[in-house]
Formats: structure tokens, C-alpha cells, sequence
């Protein structure tokens, strides 16, 4: 049977040019069957919606497509008309395949605005919040993020976590809409209770910081930590920071360095520093200055400021065939960012944390 899932704003804060690229800024699941199946009825495809979207599936969903494009376009005149008779199911299907061009037609943005609205006017959470992102890209329609909040706090009341996460974020960065971040937060905790981890990971870290939430570490570990072990790099360097002082986990300096050692896989530069410290003996761990050569050199030619000035007084402390060795496995490094990480530097920047640093 056919399960749709909801589509997210991909970039909230990217320019409009950077939408106007193959694929439109919005994200999907990639669980769906054929377009011949029969599509269920509007309340198992909202049911199906519920809490299983991840920020960890970030792909473009796959649809499995029929043998030939006779049948596609034979499937497809059926869906179109279930969906001119009111069938929200086949609205979205509709609408997801005109964005994606799916299901052997074409890319047509204002059909897949149509299809959407359609779902969106008979109150389908998922509809609406798609919708919504059409408004906030300008896909289909003229650019409108107040119209795409109000459609996001229409999904969001209905229980759609992306929405709430869409809003949240809306709210906490100002983009858009009026910065309000203790609103922003309360979204953000409703999608949070639902397993979204990006959401938790500003919560989190709201308890953590103590200005918008009251100080809770313990509360703040549990959170932070969902959002590292899910594969966003700053959430482990903060994970790593708690582990190491003792904040709402027990101190434990090998966790710290295991999370430490993650993020810096991603090619995070603050866990990269932190790690270069730690081998070059600043910290209680014994020093191992190959390896702090090693770290440095590759912050050294990332630009981190003061790297480099570190990086020629170790290597006067080493062999030169130690030296030697080291460059050799600096140059061996590849970064490996997880998708969790990637998208949230494509699509909010450098890091979240920002939103909660200024009230302004």
C-alpha cells in the first residue's frame, strides 16, 4: 500500500537562487511503493506521518517506478482523478510527484502547488505543511514566509513534528517572522518530544546555556547527547565538553575523547583544536606530540588561529623522520561529515547554537 511521508524545509535561511537549482529545497523519505498501488485514504496516510520523519533520512525519496511510462501515465490519469474527488492521499502523491518530477511526469512546480493546497484546504497536517514549504521556498508561488508560518502553526496544532521543527527554527532565527525565541522553543520542544533531535539538541542546549530555560545539565546531557549520537558533530564536541567537567554525566575523559574523536572525523574545528591539545599534553592525558602534529597541521591549513604557531614549536620537539611521518598521515585524512551534519551546515550555517547566544 502507498505511505507518504512529509516534505521539510530544506533551507531556511538559503537564497532564493540557491532553490532554483535541479531539485527544489525540500525533503523527503524514501519509503513509497509504486504509483499503481492503491493509495490508502487520508487518515493512514496522516497516521503513517506521525514521528517518523528524521533529520538522519535526509534523502530525496525513491519511488519505484512501473514498467513503462504508458502505465505511469495510465496510474497516473487514475490518481489525478481520485484526487479532483477529494482524495488527500492522492493530492500529496500528486504533489510530491510534479515537484520531483516522479512517476513519469514532469517537473511542474505549479501543479505540485495546486495538488498540495488541495491537501492543504481539507486540514491534512502533512498538506499544510508542505504547503508551507512551497510558500517559504517561493516553489510554485510567490515567496511568503508569513503565510508559510501560519500554515506550519496550522500542521504543527494538528501534530505534525516537521512543522513544529519549521516554525521553531523560524522563530528562534527571525527569518521570515519576528525573532521570538521562547516561542521558538516551545515548537521546538513540542518536535523534540516527538524524537526530532535537532529540536532536542536546541532545547538541550537551552538548558544547558540557562537563559531561556532554567539550568538543567542533567536534562541538557540527555538531549545533546540524542543529537551526537544521531551524527551532528557539534553536538559531540558539546557532549565531550559535559563528559569531560562532569555536567549531567558522570566525568568520564574517554568518552569525552570518543566524541572528541567523532566530530573530529567530521572535520569539526573546534573538536579538531580540542584534540590537538589533548595530545600535546596540555590536558591530563599523557602527550603524544606525533599526534598532536598531526591535528595541528590539518588546523594549521584550515585557517584556525593560532595552529600553525603551535604546529612549528612541536615539530622542534621531533625527530625529523617523526615529522616526516606525521605530514604523511595529515595528508591521509579525509573528512567524513555525517548527513545529519551536513545538512544542518548547508542549512542554518556554522552551528546552532547561534540562535541562543542574543536575544537580538
Amino acid at each position: 500500500m502507498f505511505k507518504y511521508k512529509a516534505l521539510i524545509v530544506m533551507s531556511l535561511f538559503l537564497c532564493y537562487n540557491a532553490i532554483a537549482a535541479d531539485r527544489p529545497s525540500l525533503l523527503g523519505d524514501d519509503d513509497a511503493s509504486t504509483l499503481s498501488s492503491a493509495p490508502q485514504s487520508s487518515s493512514a496516510a496522516q497516521d503513517d506521518d506521525d514521528s517518523l520523519f528524521s533529520f538522519l533520512g535526509i534523502k530525496i525519496p525513491k519511488y519505484i517506478s512501473t514498467s513503462s511510462k504508458e502505465k505511469d501515465q495510465n496510474s497516473i490519469d487514475i490518481v489525478t482523478q481520485k484526487a479532483e474527488d477529494g482524495d488527500v492521499a492522492s493530492q500529496l502523491r500528486l504533489g510530491y510527484s510534479y515537484l520531483y518530477g516522479q512517476d513519469g511526469v514532469d517537473i511542474d512546480y505549479a501543479k505540485s502547488f495546486h495538488f498540495y493546497e488541495m491537501a492543504a484546504k481539507a486540514e491534512d497536517k502533512i498538506g499544510l505543511n508542505n504547503l508551507g514549504s512551497l510558500y517559504y521556498n517561493g516553489i510554485g508561488v510567490k515567496r511568503s514566509p508569513k503565510i508559510a508560518a501560519e500554515l506550519f502553526a496550522r500542521s504543527a496544532k494538528l501534530g505534525n513534528i516537521d512543522a513544529a521543527t519549521n516554525l521553531g527554527f523560524m522563530y528562534i532565527s527571525g527569518n521570515g517572522i519576528t525573532k521570538d525565541i521562547p516561542t521558538g522553543l516551545e515548537y521546538l520542544e513540542q518536535a523534540a518530544s516527538q524524537g526530532n533531535v535537532l529540536a532536542g539538541y536546541i532545547v538541550g542546549y537551552a538548558y544547558y546555556q540557562g537563559t531561556y530555560r532554567p539550568r538543567n545539565y542533567h536534562t541538557a546531557a540527555t538531549l545533546i547527547k540524542k543529537a551526537a549520537d544521531a551524527g551532528l558533530d557539534e553536538a559531540q564536541v558539546a557532549i565531550a565538553n559535559m563528559y569531560t567537567l562532569g555536567l549531567g554525566y558522570p566525568q568520564n575523559y574517554n568518552m569525552a575523547l570518543a566524541y572528541l574523536q567523532k566530530a573530529f572525523n567530521q572535520g569539526n574545528l573546534d573538536a579538531m583544536m580540542k584534540l590537538a591539545d589533548i595530545y600535546s599534553g596540555k590536558t591530563k592525558y599523557p602527550a603524544n606530540l606525533a599526534s598532536a602534529h598531526v591535528v595541528y597541521n590539518l588546523a594549521s591549513v584550515r585557517g584556525v588561529k593560532g595552529a600553525s604557531q603551535i604546529l612549528r614549536q612541536i615539530e622542534h620537539k621531533l625527530k625529523i623522520e617523526e615529522v616526516i611521518a606525521a605530514q604523511e598521515e595529515a595528508s591521509r585524512y579525509v573528512e567524513k561529515p555525517s548527513s545529519l551534519t551536513t545538512y544542518v551546515k548547508q542549512t542554518y550555517g556554522a552551528n546552532l547554537q547561534q540562535f541562543l547566544l542574543s536575544p537580538n
